[in-house]
């Protein structure tokens, strides 16, 4: 019995010393430790469609932080989006932001284009240059069914069929 005592012994240190590692693991790299590696920056957009919390925010393609919020703003019915951002990542005061998508039907990102100034953002501030997202199905709707007829050489609209 001794001997078996041992081995259990050892096995349960073992999935102590593994938990406490996971916890460590976790806390570090995941939902607890992820706010130290991250800033915070807001942006305004007129219209904010497609992006979603925890949608992508990347500069030239290459993911640096996500979408954390997104609100209403009550005075001019703005689309507020909070993003974080790798702390690293030193942004210039006159950055931009623009929600683009990943292709004709995919989902759709925030883009940032960094400024040239030399003073940077900090956490907590506002992207004040930003472009809203173009309503893709708005446009091929327009340009199928010719909701916006163009007109005649007489100036008046063209016959619809």
């Amino acid at each position: 019995m001794s001997g078996r005592q041992n081995i259990e012994t050892i096995v349960g240190l073992g999935v102590i010393v593994f938990c406490i590692l996971l916890l460590v693991i976790v806390y570090r790299d995941g939902l607890f430790g992820s706010s130290k590696r991250y800033y915070t920056l807001n942006t305004t957009f007129e219209r904010a469609d497609g992006i979603n919390i925890g949608s992508d925010v990347s500069i030239s393609g290459v993911k640096i932080g996500e979408v954390k919020d997104k609100r209403i703003d009550p005075n001019n019915y703005n689309a507020i989006i909070t993003i974080t951002v790798e702390k690293g990542l030193k942004l210039p005061i006159d950055t931009s932001a623009e929600i683009t998508s990943a292709s004709l039907l995919g989902d759709k990102y925030i883009s940032i284009v960094p400024g040239a100034e030399k003073e940077n953002l900090k956490g907590g501030d506002t992207i004040e240059f930003t472009q809203s997202s173009i309503n893709i199905e708005g446009l091929i709707t327009k340009f199928f069914f010719g909701l916006d007829a163009p007109k005649g050489d007489s100036g008046q609209e063209a016959p619809s069929s």
